[in-house]
């Protein structure tokens, strides 16, 4: 059975993400709540053979558990802009929506700039504290590029691969192609802040956080060039997977606003023969026969929809 851990740092698209996950690694999952002494808890009081039929791991949880089983899995995770991950976490805080922040800031009480004076561990280079954490958030101190060439060695040694929230789609194929998934990992978009309870951030407020977060900053401008350098390697692969995703991800978010009932949704191909026979060249020189075979799959498949709609 095929396992994976999915490192999840608050705010950075990770509900959608293992939302997407639990459809690729079938069978049981646990995760991670973000109190550590209950997770670990719950953890070990499984039966182990319940503990052995886990596919997935996720949730919130630095990377070293100090639970072996779980620490020799392999390890992805998302990556996002600090400063905008920060303001997503104050957002999610204001608008009630988890028990643990309603509890510290009932609805009506919260203020913003109490908030980004409070000293929640959330607010202050949560990414770096999540990817350096030996069995709990371990605390940053000391000269911060140090800090960023650790790191920087977690995610080029200790991690499989990760992506970029701000380029979700691609980062999704980096998976992909990195992990040998099979099926395409579509998505839904789950936990969006509301856009009537938006926040605004002043001048002000926006340097607090860039305060806060000086380590994870720098880190997030060096894990992009990593990524950047490691997608210019299969940038061909890429473009032809990108746009084949991008019509199996419009797809299924038609297929999710559909009544069960309706009819199949008519997709207009995207290519003449000829470029399909081009493409199915270029498929099988570049990734082999495997994925050439689930390219004519697919191809069947849309066939099929479109006959059964006809009919």
């Amino acid at each position: 059975m095929e396992r994976i851990r999915f490192l999840h740092i608050p705010k950075t698209a990770g509900t959608s993400f293992t939302d997407c996950l639990a459809r690729i690694y079938p069978g049981e999952k646990f995760v991670f709540t973000g109190l550590l002494k209950d997770d670990f808890e719950r953890y070990r009081a499984m039966e182990a053979s319940e503990r052995e039929r886990i596919a997935l791991i996720s949730g919130h949880c630095p990377r070293i558990t100090g639970i072996p089983e779980i620490d020799k899995l392999p390890i992805i995770t998302l990556l996002r802009d600090p400063i905008e991950q920060v303001k997503s976490h104050c957002q999610h805080v204001s608008e009630g929506k988890n028990p643990y922040w309603r509890e510290l800031y009932p609805p009506g009480t919260f203020e913003l700039d109490e908030f980004l004076e409070s000293g929640h561990l959330v607010l202050s280079n949560l990414q770096t504290k999540m990817l350096l954490g030996d069995e709990g958030y371990r605390p940053i101190t000391g000269e911060t590029r140090a800090l960023v060439d650790e790191v920087l060695h977690v995610l080029q040694n200790d991690i499989v691969c990760f992506g970029i929230v701000e380029e979700f789609d691609t980062s999704l194929m980096w998976f992909r192609r990195r992990l040998g998934w099979k099926q395409w990992p579509v998505y839904r978009r789950l936990n969006v802040a509301s856009e009537s309870k938006r926040l605004t951030f002043s001048s002000d407020q926006i340097a607090k956080i860039r305060a806060l977060n000086a380590v994870d900053i720098e880190v997030y401008a060096r894990a992009l060039d990593v990524f950047h350098a490691e997608l210019a390697r299969i940038s061909d692969y890429l473009a032809a997977n990108l746009e084949i995703f991008e019509q199996e991800q419009r797809l299924w978010a038609l297929r999710l606003k559909a009544p069960s009932s309706a009819a199949p949704i008519e997709v207009q191909p995207s290519r003449t023969w000829e470029e399909r026979v081009e493409r199915a060249f270029h498929i099988a020189r570049t990734e082999g026969l495997d994925a050439l075979l689930q390219e004519i799959r697919r191809y069947i498949r849309w066939m099929h929809e479109q006959h059964v709609h006809r009919v």
